[in-house]
């Protein structure tokens, strides 16, 4: 098929060939003949050459007319020769760039980035005028689903050349989701279509292999192809988590507990890293070696640190940043991760509970009385404890609360249920206990429907046969992880002798401590969407339903549940990249980043808080950033880190990502084997070839015009000729 690159020019190279002909038929001039003596010699004279004139005329415009036809034919060779000579159809190409989180792996001949642009520049250089191409970025796959392939090659080729390497995790899925919107544009249509993919192939760029779209239309199928995945060389180890916090009642001037954990990503041979603990308000790095063995996936190691002399009450009240850093391996951005150390303020725990008026011993304590003991063990208290009445309780008593515990759920109402639902929103923590002195709990369905409970739980306690020892369910994060092993030894002596059955495997994650016989005693999970957590019992903490509160284990037990409130309110101080944070502190302006001492970063932009606390920007860097209300004051720092998942550098299983992309197309293999297999060359050897010979054979058309004109003007020498030679005869001359 041939076409042509610019219809317009076309319709003008016709016009130039046309004009000169229609101008001459439209002019010619007309005269009025007049009759004279020797009009009839001359008519006769004329007759006998008039019809080798004609012909002469007609050939020679003919030769001018195929001059400028040739002469356009040479120009557009190009574009209509290659294909004449090869008979290919053109390409609609979309290219796939990987430049997510993982693209910053780093490889021999640079990152995996670099080689993911390398192959795509390749791809492009081999596409023939009249092609199009697309370029779609994993990181932003929308940008390109409503426009179809451009024909500006150069464009796509300073577009590869624009990218970098991003923090955001990597959308593969969605972004080859985007390229087969391009290659389905009616602009596609009767080309051959190919999706080629520039990517690694990485874990944190594949994701599971999310679900892809199917490609239906046998008549015009996608051809799929794949750079070469790049080895994968040297280990990568990666800080997972940090966690900093301070005792549960500890005073202010405490040291702060960082825990770090160290985990696997690639290899396993025996690895040995050195973890340095930073921040601005830490006298000095704390350092721990960690080694992990070989298979050894993860380990959790406590840094020691201690906190600067003489920062003053104002700099300790306010979140300050702790950063933990590696050795820089294979992939960079994981090597540090930065948290938050929530302020040395004291924990407020709000207990939701009636008074009662029964007596002063022991066992006529109340579940709240139980609770607020374990809370606060020693005189002076070190946890702010505020009992409240059912029918006092509303949004404001949670407004500067850590921590809520209901104890009386079956007298709250529905408004108050959706003030608990707000507050685990932002951050909270909330556990629901049953009333000891009801036998029927009727509340359970509201933990369903606002608190977002996964399971179905019974409304009638039920009294157990035997009393049931509680086993604790080994978690490695999670409430009651930091007494694990002291866990057999708390809970062996505890028993449950009446319950509300609520229908949960043992084995799911959400239960923290179980029953055998009478099902999970404890659970805690977070509903969709928000940053705190619920915890359930379902026993009450009073001596007719379980011995706990008879033991040494209530005190850990609840010590332990304010501290999981302390690192859940400190959450709402962190984000991922690529995420829009909701600051749930009053009067924040924006965002600035700061360095590992709290210095401003020159250059970086900061993020601005819009008026509902939410950032109006996503976080496009990993690092920390200090709080900074309207007036310009700090208010304590902020951690943005990156989603361990998204920068795995883990390599992914060719033959399950040659079966995913199949969903979408044919896979044609690497993108060098593809090339090398495809009888549609992308040579322009033709193309010029075909230019060449037009342009000479222009100059030879020009050569013949020249010489036809002079020929056919028939100019002699004065007296020679046959017109000549009528007018001798007609004057009565001899021939």
């Amino acid at each position: 098929m041939i076409g042509f690159a610019s219809p317009g020019l076309a319709v003008a190279g016709a016009l130039c060939v046309a004009v000169p002909v229609l101008v001459h038929l439209m002019l010619r001039r007309r005269r009025r003949p007049y009759e004279w003596a020797a009009m009839d010699l001359l008519r006769e004279a004329i007759r006998r050459v008039e019809r080798r004139r004609r012909l002469e005329r007609w050939l020679l415009l003919a030769v001018r007319c195929l001059v400028v036809a040739l002469a356009a034919g040479a120009i557009a060779g190009p574009f209509i020769g290659a294909a004449v000579a090869s008979g290919r159809r053109a390409r609609t190409l979309a290219i796939v760039v990987d430049d997510g989180a993982a693209s910053n792996e780093r490889l021999q001949d640079g990152t995996a980035l670099s080689v993911s642009v390398a192959a795509a520049r390749a791809m492009v250089d081999g596409l023939a005028p009249g092609d199009r191409v697309a370029i779609v970025r994993s990181t932003r796959p929308g940008d390109g689903a409503g426009e179809p392939g451009s024909m500006d090659v150069s464009g796509s080729v300073r577009r590869l050349d624009a990218l970098s390497s991003s923090e955001v995790a990597g959308d593969l899925a969605a972004a080859i989701a985007t390229a087969c919107t391009v290659l389905a544009h009616p602009e596609a249509d009767g080309t051959a279509r190919e999706l080629f993919v520039a990517s690694a192939m990485r874990e944190g760029s594949v994701r599971a292999f999310a679900a892809l779209p199917a490609v239906r239309g046998e008549d015009a199928p996608i051809r799929v192809s794949v750079m070469p995945t790049p080895a994968a060389t040297g280990d990568n180890v990666r800080i997972s988590s940090i966690r900093a916090e301070r005792p549960a009642g500890a005073t202010s001037d405490a040291a702060p507990v960082v825990k770090v954990v160290v985990e696997r990503d690639r290899g396993d041979a025996a690895v040995t890293r050195t973890v340095r603990v930073l921040g601005p308000n830490l006298a000095s790095p704390g350092e721990r070696v960690v080694t992990l063995s070989p298979g050894e996936r993860a380990r959790e190691i406590a840094v020691p640190v201690v906190e600067r002399a003489g920062i003053g009450d104002a700099a300790r009240a306010r979140p300050c940043a702790v950063i933990a850093t590696i050795e820089a391996d294979a992939q960079p951005i994981d090597d540090t991760r930065a948290t938050v150390l929530a302020a040395s303020e004291r924990i407020r725990a709000v207990i939701v509970d009636r008074r009662t008026f029964d007596g002063a011993g022991i066992d006529r304590l109340s579940q709240g009385d139980w609770i607020a003991r374990a809370l606060a063990p020693s005189d002076p208290p070190a946890v702010d404890i505020v009992l409240m009445d059912p029918a006092s309780f509303d949004a404001r008593s949670c407004a500067t609360a850590d921590l809520v515990v209901v104890a009386q759920p079956h007298v709250l109402g529905d408004a108050q249920w959706r003030v608990l639902a707000a507050f685990v929103e932002r951050g909270g923590s909330c556990i629901v206990l049953p009333a000891a002195r009801e036998r029927v709990h009727p509340w359970t369905r509201a933990m369903r429907d606002v608190l977002g409970m996964p399971w179905p739980a019974s409304v009638d306690a039920s009294d157990l046969p035997v009393p049931a020892p509680v086993e604790a369910v080994r978690r490695e994060s999670g409430v009651l992880s930091a007494i694990m092993a002291e866990l057999p030894q708390l809970a062996g002596a505890v028993d449950v002798s009446r319950t509300i059955r609520v229908e949960v495997a043992p084995t799911d994650a959400s239960v923290v401590l179980s029953a055998p016989g009478a099902g999970p005693v404890v659970m805690q999970w977070s509903p969709a969407g928000a940053r705190g957590s619920v915890t359930l019992f379902a026993v009450a903490m009073d001596p007719a339903w379980t011995t706990i509160p008879l033991k040494p284990f209530m005190v850990p037990l609840w010590q332990e549940i304010a501290a999981e409130a302390r690192r859940r309110a400190g959450s709402g101080l962190q984000a991922t990249v690529g995420s829009v944070a909701l600051i749930d502190r009053p009067g924040i302006a924006e965002l600035r980043p700061v360095d590992f001492d709290g210095a401003p970063l020159v250059g970086v932009r900061s993020v601005p808080v819009g008026a509902g606390g939410r950032t109006v920007a996503a976080f496009d860097r990993a690092g920390t950033y200090e709080m900074v209300d309207s007036r310009g004051d700090p208010r304590g720092a902020f951690a943005v880190t990156v989603e361990p998942a998204a920068a795995s550098v883990r390599p992914s299983d060719p033959e399950r990502a040659s079966t995913w992309l199949s969903t979408v197309g044919t896979v044609m293999g690497s993108g060098a084997e593809r090339e090398g297999n495809e009888s549609t060359s992308t040579d322009e050897g033709p193309a010029t070839a075909i230019a060449a010979w037009m342009l000479v054979a222009c100059l030879a058309m020009a050569v013949l015009e020249s010489v036809l004109a002079r020929r056919f003007s028939h100019a002699r020498p004065s007296g020679s000729g046959p017109v000549h030679a009528t007018v001798r005869i007609a004057a009565g001359r001899a021939a």
